[in-house]
């Protein structure tokens, strides 16, 4: 990335976004301003940031704009060389909005996929932009038969073009964003549900997999308008200072990731809060009591747990050169689950039994082979005790 560039941040106030945000306003020969396009200026995470970076002059403009409105994203991203996208919508569950499997696809979709729709519509081929996906792609993949994998990539194909075609961007809005979605869901439902999956429980496939089929979606629509100015960056397990580990995270209504949700909860133990570890045989989090013991038992599966400045580090680097292709494999270096939970236990301090729950899984492969082309070495990324030991004293200070 060149110096002093006018730069805008599309999610500033969820997780990367803002540890984005802080970034910039304390190394300002990365931007001369800054602008974040919200829907609400006045929400809580933006509330101390302050209007000029604290060791620079780096400017700070917060703009009252919604991702979906063609008139309000353009104008707030008109000055930008550089944008980063960070915005999603997941909704694991339904919670209190009471959502269909259906219901929710359709949301996350709208959310997720159409705003991608919007931002290449809207924005100039001079203008780069860097947009985050999700490696939980190649996670519902794997739940597929090679037979369903390519029923669901046709099916991705045939949806973006119907959304290219069906979206007049200039006079389309939310409420019309969802009848489209509606409507181009309902002529290929029996592919989404349940065609592709199988044997497997339709609705919990939904709540799974409804996010990372809308960022799929999403990818593909961005590869199709890439005029060899879009960086879709797949990362996985993203973790690091500023991530909620509060008692809320152990709800399993609430979305998480599963490192998130292991920090949570054995925060809780290392207080001395455990009533909310079941001792009924039942667990939650895979966590239960047994025979006077807290017992752990985790999935024999694999995770990339990426911390959020090596994220940072990749997104920036994203912007430097002509890549072969839009969509980059990045992500943190690979780990069993079994040893992701003993690095937690062993931060906290704490005694637990960690047992491995007798499952098959899937051997997902590596997913960071592109890391190379960001000028990144694998073994220069933050290892996961650097990490934890990172996001700890964050929380001390």
């Amino acid at each position: 990335m060149k110096s002093k560039e006018n730069i805008a941040i599309i999610g500033a106030t969820g997780f990367i976004g803002n540890n984005l945000l802080k970034f910039f306003l304390k190394n300002g020969h990365e931007a001369s301003s800054l602008t974040l396009p919200t829907r609400n200026p006045h929400n809580s995470s933006l509330k101390n940031i302050p209007q000029k970076g604290t060791e620079n002059n780096t400017s700070l403009n917060i703009i009252q704009a919604d991702h979906l409105d063609e008139k309000t994203l353009r104008a707030s991203l008109e000055r930008s060389t550089y944008i980063f996208d960070s915005a999603a919508l997941a909704w694991q569950h339904p919670g209190e909005k009471k959502l269909t499997p259906h219901d929710l696809m359709v949301e996350e979709i709208v959310q997720n996929a159409v705003s991608a729709y919007v931002l290449a519509k809207v924005t100039r081929p001079d203008q780069i932009i860097v947009w985050t996906s999700t490696n939980a792609i190649d996670a519902m993949l794997s739940r597929l038969s090679p037979e369903n994998v390519g029923i669901l990539k046709k099916e991705i194909e045939t949806i973006t073009d119907m959304i290219c075609d069906a979206i007049k961007i200039e006079s389309t809005h939310f409420s019309e964003f969802h009848n489209i979605i509606v409507s181009i869901l309902s002529k290929h439902q029996p592919g989404i549900y349940p065609k592709i999956v199988g044997s497997l429980d339709t609705v919990q496939y939904a709540l799974d997999f409804s996010y990372a089929y809308s960022k799929y979606l999403g990818q593909t629509i961005l590869e199709k308008l890439s005029q060899k100015n879009i960086r879709v960056l797949k990362i996985s397990d993203v973790y690091g200072p500023g991530q909620d580990i509060s008692k809320k995270m152990i709800d399993p209504k609430l979305p998480a990731r599963r490192l998130q949700r292991f920090m949570a909860a054995y925060k809780l133990i290392k207080a001395g809060i455990i009533n909310w570890i079941p001792t009924d045989g039942k667990q939650l989090h895979g966590f239960t009591a047994r025979d006077g013991h807290i017992v752990q038992d985790v999935w024999n599966d694999f995770v990339f747990p990426t911390h959020v400045d090596d994220v940072l580090t990749m997104m920036m680097r994203s912007t430097q050169n002509n890549f072969p292709k839009t969509v980059l494999e990045v992500s943190g270096n690979k780990l069993t689950n079994l040893k992701m939970a003993r690095i937690v236990r062993d931060a906290f301090k704490v005694e637990t039994d960690i047992e491995i729950q007798n499952i098959k899984v899937v051997n997902t492969p590596e997913t960071s082979k592109d890391l190379a082309l960001l000028g990144i070495d694998r073994e220069n990324l933050t290892s996961l005790e650097t990490g934890i030991a990172r996001w700890l004293e964050n929380f001390e200070k």
